[in-house]
Protein backbone atom coordinates (compact mmCIF):
# COMPACT_ATOMS: atom_id res chain seq x y z
CA UNK A 1 0.00 0.00 0.00
CA UNK A 2 1.41 3.37 -1.06
CA UNK A 3 1.46 5.96 1.72
CA UNK A 4 0.60 9.58 1.05
CA UNK A 5 3.39 12.07 1.80
CA UNK A 6 1.88 15.08 3.54
CA UNK A 7 3.37 18.53 3.81
CA UNK A 8 3.90 18.02 7.54
CA UNK A 9 6.30 15.16 6.79
CA UNK A 10 8.72 17.22 4.72
CA UNK A 11 8.32 20.61 6.40
CA UNK A 12 10.38 19.69 9.44
CA UNK A 13 13.39 18.23 7.53
CA UNK A 14 13.28 21.23 5.18
CA UNK A 15 13.28 23.57 8.15
CA UNK A 16 16.13 21.57 9.71
CA UNK A 17 18.16 22.06 6.53
CA UNK A 18 17.51 25.80 6.67
CA UNK A 19 18.50 25.99 10.32
CA UNK A 20 21.65 23.99 9.61
CA UNK A 21 22.40 26.32 6.69
CA UNK A 22 22.13 29.28 9.07
CA UNK A 23 24.86 27.87 11.28
CA UNK A 24 26.94 26.76 8.31
CA UNK A 25 27.00 30.37 7.08
CA UNK A 26 27.67 31.56 10.62
CA UNK A 27 30.71 29.30 10.95
CA UNK A 28 31.99 30.04 7.45
CA UNK A 29 31.36 33.78 7.77
CA UNK A 30 35.11 34.60 7.48
CA UNK A 31 34.90 33.74 3.79
CA UNK A 32 32.10 36.29 3.37
CA UNK A 33 33.95 38.79 5.54
CA UNK A 34 36.98 38.65 3.24
CA UNK A 35 34.87 38.79 0.08
CA UNK A 36 32.85 41.77 1.33
CA UNK A 37 35.86 43.41 3.00
CA UNK A 38 33.96 44.04 6.21
CA UNK A 39 34.33 42.59 9.72
CA UNK A 40 30.80 41.23 10.10
CA UNK A 41 28.51 39.17 7.96
CA UNK A 42 25.31 41.13 7.22
CA UNK A 43 22.65 40.21 9.73
CA UNK A 44 20.09 40.30 6.92
CA UNK A 45 21.30 36.85 5.83
CA UNK A 46 20.46 35.41 9.24
CA UNK A 47 17.05 37.08 9.27
CA UNK A 48 16.17 35.67 5.83
CA UNK A 49 17.18 32.13 6.80
CA UNK A 50 15.34 32.21 10.13
CA UNK A 51 12.23 33.56 8.38
CA UNK A 52 12.46 30.77 5.79
CA UNK A 53 12.86 28.23 8.56
CA UNK A 54 9.72 29.45 10.31
CA UNK A 55 7.74 29.61 7.07
CA UNK A 56 8.66 26.03 6.18
CA UNK A 57 7.33 24.98 9.59
CA UNK A 58 4.19 27.01 10.09
CA UNK A 59 3.03 27.38 6.48
CA UNK A 60 2.48 23.63 6.03
CA UNK A 61 1.53 22.41 9.47
CA UNK A 62 -1.76 23.02 11.20
CA UNK A 63 -0.35 22.35 14.67
CA UNK A 64 3.12 22.19 16.17
CA UNK A 65 3.83 20.77 19.59
CA UNK A 66 6.44 22.77 21.47
CA UNK A 67 8.27 21.43 24.51
CA UNK A 68 10.85 22.99 26.80
CA UNK A 69 13.86 20.89 27.86
CA UNK A 70 15.47 21.98 31.12
CA UNK A 71 18.57 23.20 29.32
CA UNK A 72 16.46 25.36 26.99
CA UNK A 73 14.54 26.87 29.88
CA UNK A 74 17.71 27.66 31.88
CA UNK A 75 19.53 29.06 28.85
CA UNK A 76 16.49 31.11 27.84
CA UNK A 77 16.33 32.76 31.26
CA UNK A 78 20.02 33.61 31.21
CA UNK A 79 19.82 34.82 27.59
CA UNK A 80 16.92 37.11 28.44
CA UNK A 81 18.80 38.52 31.44
CA UNK A 82 21.95 39.08 29.35
CA UNK A 83 20.08 40.81 26.52
CA UNK A 84 18.08 42.96 28.97
CA UNK A 85 21.26 43.91 30.83
CA UNK A 86 23.05 44.81 27.58
CA UNK A 87 20.14 46.90 26.29
CA UNK A 88 19.82 48.67 29.63
CA UNK A 89 23.40 49.86 29.20
CA UNK A 90 22.82 50.77 25.56
CA UNK A 91 24.76 47.93 23.93
CA UNK A 92 22.11 47.05 21.36
CA UNK A 93 24.35 45.55 18.69
CA UNK A 94 25.68 42.90 21.05
CA UNK A 95 22.14 42.19 22.28
CA UNK A 96 21.04 41.56 18.69
CA UNK A 97 23.81 39.03 18.17
CA UNK A 98 22.97 37.22 21.42
CA UNK A 99 19.28 37.03 20.57
CA UNK A 100 19.75 35.87 16.96
CA UNK A 101 22.10 33.02 17.83
CA UNK A 102 20.71 31.99 21.21
CA UNK A 103 17.09 32.51 20.22
CA UNK A 104 17.44 30.44 17.06
CA UNK A 105 18.95 27.51 18.98
CA UNK A 106 16.31 27.73 21.72
CA UNK A 107 13.59 27.77 19.04
CA UNK A 108 15.11 24.78 17.26
CA UNK A 109 15.34 22.75 20.46
CA UNK A 110 11.70 23.51 21.25
CA UNK A 111 10.49 22.38 17.82
CA UNK A 112 12.86 19.72 16.44
CA UNK A 113 12.95 16.40 18.25
CA UNK A 114 13.66 13.56 15.81
CA UNK A 115 17.06 11.97 15.20
CA UNK A 116 16.75 12.71 11.48
CA UNK A 117 16.36 16.46 12.08
CA UNK A 118 19.24 16.53 14.54
CA UNK A 119 21.44 14.60 12.12
CA UNK A 120 20.70 17.13 9.35
CA UNK A 121 21.54 20.12 11.53
CA UNK A 122 24.69 18.66 13.09
CA UNK A 123 25.90 17.60 9.64
CA UNK A 124 25.67 21.23 8.48
CA UNK A 125 27.50 22.33 11.62
CA UNK A 126 30.23 19.74 11.00
CA UNK A 127 30.67 21.02 7.44
CA UNK A 128 30.86 24.56 8.79
CA UNK A 129 33.51 23.62 11.34
CA UNK A 130 35.53 21.97 8.57
CA UNK A 131 35.41 25.14 6.49
CA UNK A 132 36.29 27.31 9.47
CA UNK A 133 39.30 25.16 10.36
CA UNK A 134 40.53 25.22 6.76
CA UNK A 135 40.19 29.01 6.69
CA UNK A 136 42.30 29.43 9.83
CA UNK A 137 45.06 27.29 8.35
CA UNK A 138 44.98 29.42 5.19
CA UNK A 139 45.11 32.67 7.16
CA UNK A 140 48.06 31.56 9.27
CA UNK A 141 50.07 30.20 6.34
CA UNK A 142 49.42 33.14 4.00
CA UNK A 143 49.67 35.77 6.74
CA UNK A 144 46.39 37.39 5.73
CA UNK A 145 45.80 40.52 7.81
CA UNK A 146 42.23 41.87 7.71
CA UNK A 147 42.17 45.56 6.71
CA UNK A 148 39.60 46.40 9.39
CA UNK A 149 42.05 45.73 12.26
CA UNK A 150 43.32 49.20 13.23
CA UNK A 151 46.55 48.09 14.89
CA UNK A 152 49.00 45.43 13.82
CA UNK A 153 50.02 44.60 17.39
CA UNK A 154 47.11 42.21 17.76
CA UNK A 155 48.51 40.01 14.99
CA UNK A 156 50.84 37.92 17.10
CA UNK A 157 53.46 36.37 14.83
CA UNK A 158 54.81 32.90 15.64
CA UNK A 159 57.88 32.18 13.52
CA UNK A 160 56.89 32.49 9.88
CA UNK A 161 53.17 32.31 10.72
CA UNK A 162 50.58 34.54 12.33
CA UNK A 163 48.13 33.29 14.93
CA UNK A 164 45.03 32.40 12.95
CA UNK A 165 41.65 33.77 13.94
CA UNK A 166 42.49 37.43 14.48
CA UNK A 167 39.94 39.69 12.84
CA UNK A 168 37.34 36.90 12.76
CA UNK A 169 36.41 36.72 16.42
CA UNK A 170 39.55 36.12 18.43
CA UNK A 171 42.44 33.65 18.30
CA UNK A 172 41.68 31.75 21.49
CA UNK A 173 37.95 31.89 20.86
CA UNK A 174 38.40 30.46 17.35
CA UNK A 175 40.55 27.65 18.72
CA UNK A 176 38.01 26.81 21.44
CA UNK A 177 35.26 26.70 18.83
CA UNK A 178 37.27 24.16 16.84
CA UNK A 179 37.77 22.02 19.96
CA UNK A 180 33.98 21.77 20.09
CA UNK A 181 33.86 21.12 16.34
CA UNK A 182 36.32 18.26 16.72
CA UNK A 183 34.15 16.75 19.46
CA UNK A 184 31.01 17.00 17.33
CA UNK A 185 32.70 15.48 14.27
CA UNK A 186 34.06 12.66 16.45
CA UNK A 187 30.61 12.02 17.90
CA UNK A 188 28.90 12.07 14.49
CA UNK A 189 31.37 9.46 13.27
CA UNK A 190 30.81 7.31 16.37
CA UNK A 191 27.02 7.67 15.98
CA UNK A 192 27.42 6.65 12.31
CA UNK A 193 25.51 9.75 11.22
CA UNK A 194 27.99 11.00 8.60
CA UNK A 195 30.34 9.15 6.21
CA UNK A 196 33.65 8.20 7.73
CA UNK A 197 35.69 10.17 5.16
CA UNK A 198 33.69 13.31 5.89
CA UNK A 199 34.33 12.86 9.61
CA UNK A 200 38.05 12.32 8.99
CA UNK A 201 38.22 15.52 6.91
CA UNK A 202 36.44 17.44 9.68
CA UNK A 203 38.74 16.05 12.38
CA UNK A 204 41.82 16.94 10.33
CA UNK A 205 40.60 20.48 9.58
CA UNK A 206 39.67 21.14 13.21
CA UNK A 207 42.95 19.75 14.54
CA UNK A 208 45.08 21.78 12.13
CA UNK A 209 42.97 24.87 12.79
CA UNK A 210 43.62 24.53 16.52
CA UNK A 211 47.32 24.05 15.87
CA UNK A 212 47.62 27.17 13.70
CA UNK A 213 45.93 29.39 16.28
CA UNK A 214 48.83 28.56 18.63
CA UNK A 215 46.38 28.78 21.52
CA UNK A 216 47.63 27.38 24.83
CA UNK A 217 44.15 27.40 26.33
CA UNK A 218 42.71 25.39 23.43
CA UNK A 219 45.51 22.85 23.76
CA UNK A 220 44.68 22.40 27.45
CA UNK A 221 40.95 22.14 26.63
CA UNK A 222 41.70 19.53 23.96
CA UNK A 223 43.78 17.52 26.45
CA UNK A 224 40.87 17.51 28.92
CA UNK A 225 38.43 16.51 26.16
CA UNK A 226 40.65 13.56 25.24
CA UNK A 227 40.97 12.60 28.92
CA UNK A 228 37.16 12.45 29.23
CA UNK A 229 37.09 10.07 26.28
CA UNK A 230 39.86 7.92 27.73
CA UNK A 231 38.13 7.61 31.11
CA UNK A 232 35.07 6.03 29.49
CA UNK A 233 36.68 2.60 29.30
CA UNK A 234 40.05 0.84 29.30
CA UNK A 235 39.57 0.11 25.59
CA UNK A 236 39.15 3.79 24.78
CA UNK A 237 42.19 4.63 26.90
CA UNK A 238 44.26 2.15 24.91
CA UNK A 239 42.99 3.60 21.62
CA UNK A 240 43.87 7.07 22.80
CA UNK A 241 47.35 6.00 23.88
CA UNK A 242 48.04 4.31 20.54
CA UNK A 243 46.75 7.32 18.61
CA UNK A 244 48.91 9.63 20.74
CA UNK A 245 52.05 7.60 20.15
CA UNK A 246 51.36 7.46 16.41
CA UNK A 247 50.80 11.23 16.32
CA UNK A 248 54.03 11.93 18.19
CA UNK A 249 55.92 9.66 15.81
CA UNK A 250 54.43 11.12 12.61
CA UNK A 251 54.13 14.82 13.50
CA UNK A 252 57.87 15.72 13.31
CA UNK A 253 58.01 14.57 9.68
CA UNK A 254 55.00 16.63 8.50
CA UNK A 255 54.46 19.47 10.96
CA UNK A 256 57.70 19.47 12.94
CA UNK A 257 58.44 23.22 12.84
CA UNK A 258 54.82 24.22 13.46
CA UNK A 259 54.41 21.77 16.33
CA UNK A 260 57.64 22.98 17.95
CA UNK A 261 56.49 26.58 17.62
CA UNK A 262 53.19 25.59 19.22
CA UNK A 263 54.85 23.85 22.16
CA UNK A 264 57.23 26.77 22.49
CA UNK A 265 54.34 28.97 23.60
CA UNK A 266 54.19 27.04 26.87
CA UNK A 267 57.75 28.03 27.74
CA UNK A 268 56.76 31.72 28.03
CA UNK A 269 60.24 32.54 26.71
CA UNK A 270 58.87 35.01 24.16
CA UNK A 271 58.33 38.50 25.55
CA UNK A 272 54.85 38.80 24.06
CA UNK A 273 53.83 35.42 25.49
CA UNK A 274 55.04 36.51 28.91
CA UNK A 275 53.11 39.78 28.68
CA UNK A 276 49.91 37.94 27.73
CA UNK A 277 50.26 35.45 30.59
CA UNK A 278 51.00 38.20 33.11
CA UNK A 279 48.10 40.28 31.76
CA UNK A 280 45.61 37.52 32.61
CA UNK A 281 46.87 37.44 36.18
CA UNK A 282 46.56 41.22 36.35
CA UNK A 283 42.98 40.94 35.12
CA UNK A 284 42.07 38.61 37.96
CA UNK A 285 43.60 40.95 40.53
CA UNK A 286 42.00 43.97 38.85
CA UNK A 287 38.56 42.33 38.82
CA UNK A 288 38.79 41.48 42.50
CA UNK A 289 39.82 45.06 43.23
CA UNK A 290 36.80 46.38 41.28
CA UNK A 291 34.46 44.06 43.17
CA UNK A 292 35.87 45.13 46.51
CA UNK A 293 35.07 48.77 45.67
CA UNK A 294 31.58 48.10 44.25
CA UNK A 295 28.35 49.19 45.86
CA UNK A 296 25.65 46.74 46.92
CA UNK A 297 23.67 47.47 43.76
CA UNK A 298 26.73 46.88 41.56
CA UNK A 299 27.49 43.62 43.35
CA UNK A 300 23.95 42.37 42.68
CA UNK A 301 23.36 43.68 39.14
CA UNK A 302 26.91 44.37 37.92
CA UNK A 303 28.62 47.34 36.30
CA UNK A 304 27.32 46.75 32.77
CA UNK A 305 28.86 45.16 29.66
CA UNK A 306 32.50 45.46 28.64
CA UNK A 307 34.42 46.21 31.82
CA UNK A 308 38.05 46.66 30.72
CA UNK A 309 41.17 46.10 32.80
CA UNK A 310 44.39 47.38 31.22
CA UNK A 311 42.41 48.05 28.01
CA UNK A 312 41.44 44.37 27.74
CA UNK A 313 38.07 42.79 28.48
CA UNK A 314 38.14 40.31 31.36
CA UNK A 315 39.35 36.96 29.96
CA UNK A 316 37.53 34.79 32.49
CA UNK A 317 33.86 33.93 32.07
CA UNK A 318 32.72 33.51 35.74
CA UNK A 319 34.73 36.52 36.92
CA UNK A 320 33.62 38.60 33.96
CA UNK A 321 29.94 37.75 34.57
CA UNK A 322 30.26 38.60 38.25
CA UNK A 323 31.84 41.97 37.44
CA UNK A 324 29.54 42.93 34.55
CA UNK A 325 26.24 41.22 35.43
CA UNK A 326 26.58 40.93 39.19
CA UNK A 327 25.79 38.07 41.54
CA UNK A 328 22.37 37.62 39.95
CA UNK A 329 23.87 37.04 36.50
CA UNK A 330 26.49 34.66 37.88
CA UNK A 331 23.82 32.68 39.77
CA UNK A 332 21.77 32.27 36.58
CA UNK A 333 24.85 31.21 34.60
CA UNK A 334 25.96 28.70 37.25
CA UNK A 335 22.44 27.25 37.32
CA UNK A 336 22.64 26.78 33.57
CA UNK A 337 26.06 25.13 33.86
CA UNK A 338 24.76 22.75 36.56
CA UNK A 339 21.85 21.72 34.32
CA UNK A 340 24.01 20.93 31.29
CA UNK A 341 26.72 19.27 33.40
CA UNK A 342 24.16 16.99 35.05
CA UNK A 343 22.79 16.08 31.63
CA UNK A 344 26.26 15.32 30.23
CA UNK A 345 27.21 13.20 33.26
CA UNK A 346 24.00 11.23 32.84
CA UNK A 347 24.98 10.44 29.25
CA UNK A 348 28.54 9.63 30.33
CA UNK A 349 27.21 6.93 32.68
CA UNK A 350 25.28 5.47 29.73
CA UNK A 351 28.54 5.08 27.82
CA UNK A 352 28.16 8.25 25.73
CA UNK A 353 31.22 10.43 26.56
CA UNK A 354 30.79 13.10 23.87
CA UNK A 355 28.44 15.49 25.73
CA UNK A 356 30.80 15.54 28.72
CA UNK A 357 33.73 16.07 26.36
CA UNK A 358 31.97 19.11 24.90
CA UNK A 359 31.07 20.55 28.32
CA UNK A 360 34.54 19.99 29.79
CA UNK A 361 36.17 21.67 26.80
CA UNK A 362 33.79 24.62 27.09
CA UNK A 363 34.36 25.05 30.83
CA UNK A 364 38.13 24.90 30.40
CA UNK A 365 38.04 27.54 27.69
CA UNK A 366 35.67 29.70 29.75
CA UNK A 367 38.37 30.09 32.39
CA UNK A 368 40.55 31.85 29.80
CA UNK A 369 38.13 33.76 27.55
CA UNK A 370 34.58 35.15 27.59
CA UNK A 371 32.21 32.74 25.87
CA UNK A 372 29.07 32.67 28.03
CA UNK A 373 26.66 33.66 25.24
CA UNK A 374 28.88 33.26 22.18
CA UNK A 375 28.09 30.80 19.40
CA UNK A 376 30.36 28.13 20.91
CA UNK A 377 27.93 27.88 23.84
CA UNK A 378 24.80 27.67 21.68
CA UNK A 379 26.26 25.03 19.39
CA UNK A 380 27.33 23.03 22.45
CA UNK A 381 23.83 23.35 23.95
CA UNK A 382 22.23 22.08 20.75
CA UNK A 383 24.66 19.17 20.59
CA UNK A 384 23.95 18.20 24.22
CA UNK A 385 20.22 18.02 23.54
CA UNK A 386 20.63 16.19 20.22
CA UNK A 387 23.19 13.63 21.39
CA UNK A 388 20.82 11.28 23.33
CA UNK A 389 18.46 11.11 20.34
CA UNK A 390 21.28 10.20 17.97
CA UNK A 391 22.69 7.58 20.35
CA UNK A 392 19.28 5.93 20.76
CA UNK A 393 18.75 5.99 16.99
CA UNK A 394 22.15 4.37 16.37
CA UNK A 395 21.49 1.65 18.95
CA UNK A 396 18.04 0.92 17.53
CA UNK A 397 19.45 0.60 14.01
CA UNK A 398 22.21 -1.67 15.30
CA UNK A 399 19.71 -3.89 17.13
CA UNK A 400 17.49 -4.09 14.06
CA UNK A 401 20.45 -5.05 11.90
CA UNK A 402 21.47 -7.80 14.33
CA UNK A 403 17.89 -9.08 14.39
CA UNK A 404 17.77 -9.21 10.59
CA UNK A 405 21.10 -11.03 10.41
CA UNK A 406 19.96 -13.57 13.01
CA UNK A 407 16.71 -14.11 11.13
CA UNK A 408 18.54 -14.61 7.85
CA UNK A 409 21.03 -17.08 9.32
CA UNK A 410 18.44 -19.11 11.25
CA UNK A 411 17.27 -22.33 9.56
CA UNK A 412 13.79 -22.15 8.11
CA UNK A 413 11.18 -24.27 9.91
CA UNK A 414 10.16 -27.51 8.21
CA UNK A 415 7.06 -27.27 6.09
CA UNK A 416 3.98 -29.12 7.24
CA UNK A 417 2.71 -31.55 4.63
CA UNK A 418 -0.57 -33.31 4.96
CA UNK A 419 -0.34 -37.06 4.70
CA UNK A 420 -2.48 -38.74 2.13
Amino acid sequence: MKSNITSAQFSRPLSAHLFGLLWFINLCSPYLNVALNRPDTPSLIYVIIIASMLLSLFAYQSSIKVYFPQAVLASGIYLAYTALSAMTWGVRQESWGFLVQGGSVALALMIFRSAREYRIILSWITFGMTGFGAFLVWQSVTGYKPPWIPTINFLHEIGAFIRAGEGFGEKNYSASLLVLGLTIAWAMAAYEQIPRRVAQAALLACTLGILFTFSRGAFIALAIVLACYGFTSIQNLRKLALAGMATIAVTPFFLGDIFNLFLGRFSVADEQDFIQAYSRWEQILGSLDILSKSSIEELIFGRGPFVYINEIIIHNTPLGILTEQGALGLALWLTLILVITHSSLKEFRRGNPYPLMAVSGFLTASMLIRIEVERIFWIMLFFLCASPKLVNHTRQCSNQQVTRQCSASAPSPPSLRSSV
